[in-house]
């Protein structure tokens, strides 16, 4: 108890706790108030900055248990961590509002890269949010996300679905990183990930016809907004392109889009035409950026 009131006295004093062993090796960091060892909870060190900044803004509060599972708390939201990817989704959703869409209208969102559901919970936490679709290619990741649902009793209304989108539908056989899954995508790991690891998982990624996936889904709720959010590492383009082919995108109201190496432009064109108003962000990027687009044919008419 007195080491750990000195802890909370040095922290709020703006000094930064740590032990070392003989070596004067860093061992453990203080993270929101809690002594991680660097060793099994590495990523929890990289990422504290992010993480103060939840508890700064959202009151957020760490928790590792005697199996070493990591959770944190803020709001009405809880959630596992396991990476500091997770961290990253975390701060983008909640602190940066990447994905922060409001309506007095009832919506229907479709979740295209669902990855461990924090997008998904977080739209499920909106009274205006009543149906929530969301597609993620990987079991595993899946099953974290399930994880995550039942921490979250908001999340009764998502319905998650273990497949990729794109066109045409395919198999494809690609390296694959537990610890960076949400950037693994159509290409196998991003660049970035490979250059930070010797990266020798591989996996099977299916890729159903986008347009067969939602065209039932946006038929059943006609009378909801719809609310796209896609971030699928790569495959983006051929979503977008494959629903302005059949028609379909026109039956989007709003689209929240990741776009990953290729940039903005060939999103941009096409949404464009067919009479969506457009805000980009980091378009000079040459990696990742988003784009948000407004349906000028029925959301703004």
């Amino acid at each position: 108890m007195i080491k750990k009131t000195i802890f909370k006295a040095f922290n709020v004093l703006g000094y930064n706790i740590v032990h070392t062993n003989k070596k004067g090796k860093v061992t453990q960091h203080q993270v929101l108030g809690i002594m991680v060892d660097a060793n099994k909870h590495d990523f929890l060190v990289k990422g504290k900055d992010m993480l103060q900044q939840l508890a700064n803004k959202k009151g957020a509060v760490l928790n590792i248990d005697s199996n070493d599972v990591v959770t944190i708390k803020f709001q009405a939201f809880h959630f596992f961590i396991n990476t500091w990817e997770e961290i990253l989704i975390l701060h983008e959703v909640f602190i940066e509002g990447m994905y922060n869409y409001n309506t007095s209208k009832d919506y229907l969102l479709i979740d295209v890269g669902m990855n461990v559901g924090i997008t998904s919970i977080f739209h499920s936490n909106n009274s205006n949010c009543k149906e929530i679709v969301s597609f993620e290619p990987f079991a595993a990741t899946i099953e974290l996300a399930k994880k995550n649902f039942a921490m979250n009793s908001s999340s009764s209304k998502i319905t998650p679905v273990n497949t990729g989108l794109g066109y045409p539908a395919r198999t494809l056989q690609i390296n694959y990183s537990a610890e960076y899954k949400g950037s693994v995508g159509i290409n196998g790991i991003a660049d970035y990930v490979k250059e930070e690891n010797d990266i020798t998982d591989t996996a099977v990624l299916e890729i159903d016809d986008v347009d067969e996936q939602l065209r039932p889904i946006l038929t059943e709720n006609r009378q909801l907004q719809k609310v796209m959010k896609i971030d699928a590492e790569g495959v983006e383009y051929e979503i977008i392109e494959r629903l302005a082919a059949t028609g379909l995108l026109r039956e989007i109201d709003f689209l929240m889009i990741e776009w990953h190496v290729k940039g903005p432009n060939a999103l941009t064109e096409i949404l464009l035409k067919q009479g969506f108003y457009l805000m980009s962000f980091n378009s000079l990027d040459k990696s990742i950026g988003m784009v948000y687009a407004f349906n000028g044919n029925g959301l703004l008419a």
